[in-house]
Formats: C-alpha cells, sequence, structure tokens
C-alpha cells in the first residue's frame, strides 16, 4: 500500500485495484471507499494510474484509461471543453455526475482484465462466499452449510425439514426423534419405604406426597438422530470416523439454534455386526453402555442402537 501512494506510476491499473481490494478487506472496521477517477487533465505520463490519495473513509484513485469523460473518455469534444471550463472555474457539478458512470465502467474494465486470471477469480469467489456467510449468519465452523442457507434461514423449525437437511448433506439414511421426557432412577432420599419401625418408615401417608418405585420420569426435552448404515462396510467406517457424531450434532444444534440436548447413534442391523472380543487396542475391543453388543448373532433382523456422542 505505502509503495502504491509513493509510486502509482509503477503500478498497472488491476495491480492498484488488487492491492487497494486488499487493503479495504483488511481493514473492515474503517468502512473505506474506494472510489475511482479518470484523470481529467493530461500529465503526460504513460502510466495506467496517476495519482492516490488515501483519506479516513475514501480512497481515490485517478486513472488514465476510458472512460465516459477523462483524457481518454468518449463523450464528444465540445462536452468534455465544457468540463475543463467548469473546473478551472472550481466547478466540480459536471465532473461529479460523468464520475458516477466512471465507476461503473472502471468496475467492469478490471473484471474484463482479470477474467482470465484464475488467481484473481479465486480471490474474488472467496469474497463472494464471505459476504454470503455474513448475509446467512454462518459461522466459521458452519459454512460448510452455505447451500442451505434458504432452510437455515426459516422461523419455524421442524423434524421433517431437519431430516432433509441432514440426509441431503452427509449422504446418508438418517431420522430425527424427539423425547419429551427422561426416565431417571429416583435419588435414595427421594424413595418411601413403609414399615412397623419409625426408623424404617420414610413417608407412608398415600396422597401426601408418596413416591412408590425407583424410577421417574423427568420432562427434558432432547433430540435423537439415529443413523442407519446399509452394510457391514459401512458400519464399520462410520464407526471410525471420528469426526462425524461432532459435525452432525454441530449441524442439527446450528439448525435449531438453542441448547436442546442432541445424541447421535448408528441404529444397526444385528447381522451387520461383530461379535465383541475381549482386546488390550482401545479401537477394538468390547465396550460396556450403548456402544457394543453382546452377542449379536442373536435375532440377526433386528436393530440395536449404538450411540456414538
Amino acid at each position: 500500500m505505502n509503495g502504491l501512494c509513493n509510486k502509482p506510476d509503477d503500478f498497472e491499473f488491476a495491480q492498484a485495484i488488487r492491492v487497494l481490494q486488499s487493503y479495504c478487506s483488511d481493514n473492515p472496521q474503517n468502512r473505506t471507499r474506494l472510489k475511482l477517477e479518470p484523470e481529467v487533465i493530461p500529465s503526460g505520463d504513460l502510466s495506467d494510474v496517476s495519482q492516490v490519495e488515501v483519506t479516513n473513509r475514501q480512497i481515490r484513485l485517478s486513472i488514465a484509461k476510458t472512460a465516459l469523460s477523462g483524457v481518454y473518455g468518449v463523450i464528444p469534444d465540445y462536452i468534455y471543453e465544457e468540463l475543463l471550463e467548469a473546473l478551472h472555474q472550481e466547478d466540480e457539478g459536471l465532473k461529479a455526475f460523468l464520475d458516477v458512470f466512471n465507476q461503473r465502467q472502471f468496475e467492469l474494465t478490471y473484471k474484463q482484465e482479470t477474467r482470465a486470471w484464475l488467481l484473481l477469480q479465486n480471490e474474488q469467489n472467496n469474497k463472494l462466499n464471505t459476504t454470503l456467510y455474513h448475509l446467512s449468519g454462518l459461522e466459521n465452523s458452519n459454512r460448510h452449510l452455505i447451500q442451505y442457507t434458504m432452510l437455515l434461514g426459516q422461523n419455524s423449525r421442524n423434524l421433517r425439514t431437519l431430516e432433509q437437511l441432514l440426509n441431503d448433506y452427509y449422504e446418508l439414511k438418517i431420522s430425527v426423534q424427539v423425547t419429551p421426557y427422561e426416565t431417571r432412577k429416583l435419588p435414595e432420599a427421594a424413595t418411601s419405604n413403609i414399615g412397623k419401625s419409625v426408623k424404617s418408615r420414610k413417608n407412608n401417608k398415600l396422597g401426601h406426597g408418596l413416591l412408590i418405585g425407583s424410577c421417574c420420569d423427568v420432562p427434558s426435552a432432547s433430540i435423537k438422530v439415529y443413523i442407519e448404515p446399509q452394510n457391514r462396510h459401512e458400519v464399520e467406517q462410520l464407526k471410525r470416523d471420528s469426526r462425524l457424531a461432532n459435525d452432525v450434532k454441530s449441524t442439527v444444534q446450528h439448525y435449531l439454534k438453542d441448547d436442546t440436548p442432541v445424541t447421535i447413534y448408528l441404529l444397526i442391523l444385528r447381522q451387520h455386526l461383530n461379535a465383541p472380543v475381549l482386546s488390550s487396542n482401545a479401537l477394538t475391543s468390547a465396550k460396556l453402555g450403548e456402544v457394543d453388543c453382546l452377542a449379536p448373532e442373536r435375532f440377526p433382523q433386528s436393530k440395536v442402537r449404538i450411540r456414538l456422542r
């Protein structure tokens, strides 16, 4: 940027625009505006860029290229003479009017000159993508969902749309269920004992807060996502994928836009599972809980769920 300001005649038109656009994108808090103006009075130099003026809110670039007005203007000579006469009288009204069209002309010229440059095309595409990310409200970790901006931007949320999004993006058979409550074991202090001894009696008054049983249903909405692999190879592939569960959970939470608990399961036919083995290898050894099936050979056509996260 300093080199462009000190020696603008060393830069070609496309190079200068690229430097200034990079400077503006690196300083978004300044909201600097890039103003492109044609060189009105000939300077005798053959360079594309004649002058660069930098202020707090604007960068003005004087360019000696074909435009509506200026040294290489295409307007009739009598209008150009009127323009010069008005400038000598410090009247910039006509110049400001023509510069409205010159700005767009130079922008189109820059795009035309850089169309064949693959590197610059990639830079322009990145800027366009960044703009779309901001418009859609996607964070850095969720920018891969840019094609689903319309779905993510809807005010309403429903399971059918969420299933469509997950099935289309991950190209897997995925189903989503909502659990309105959660079964929990009662704490020992809340259980009721009925007996003759005063010490063993905690509460034996029916209708006055007596709890019968050892478990209860607690209202607690949660989302359960079931991924259904179609064969044994796909089962092994999904179980080895360490990022799948986190990615699916992140996608669901971004769609819901709240902190609803999300649990990811593999819903597998028992015939697609191998019998668990005891091993020192943490990746292949048997595991307790919802992460393994002890006897997959029994009821081979039934399905078992294995928790991923």
